[in-house]
């Protein structure tokens, strides 16, 4: 919002539309989520540009906010990061992003567990973190 005020250029970068997923689970009239919803609407009502991560993200940008020019650069990644070798004996399951109930990690979790007497080497890593400090969810 500052950039936008400041009048200088700026790139608007987007990995999904926040509207979509309120419009799912309806927040509480002024809870942190309905306060961001609102901010996103008035925000993309005055960009002219967007930049996505996917022709998903772009779809739902341009069905919100038609007036809006939307550029799609799609998440990249280095395939030798998920190099795995075949000594690897174990079976691992990684999970990356933020750990809320949205993300349904529970969900993951669930699932693992009524495979795991099938997959006795089964293992899960979580690589992320909550939305703040404490938080019960991330640490059940």
């Amino acid at each position: 919002l500052t950039a936008l005020r400041s009048g200088y250029p700026h790139v608007t970068s987007m990995q999904t539309v926040f509207r979509d997923i309120i419009r799912t689970l309806p927040p509480r009239l002024f809870s942190r989520n309905s306060v961001i919803g609102l901010t996103e609407s008035w925000y993309l009502r005055q960009v002219r540009r967007v930049v996505v991560n996917s022709e998903t993200a772009a779809g739902r940008v341009r069905g919100w906010w038609p007036h809006v020019q939307v550029h799609t650069v799609p998440l990249t990644y280095a395939p030798a990061i998920l190099d795995v070798h075949a000594e690897r004996a174990s079976r691992t399951v990684i999970f990356v992003g933020t750990v809320t109930p949205r993300k349904g990690v529970h969900l993951l979790r669930q699932a693992l567990e009524r495979i795991l007497p099938e997959f006795p080497d089964l293992h899960l890593v979580i690589a992320g973190n909550g939305q703040r400090a404490g938080n019960e969810y991330e640490s059940r």
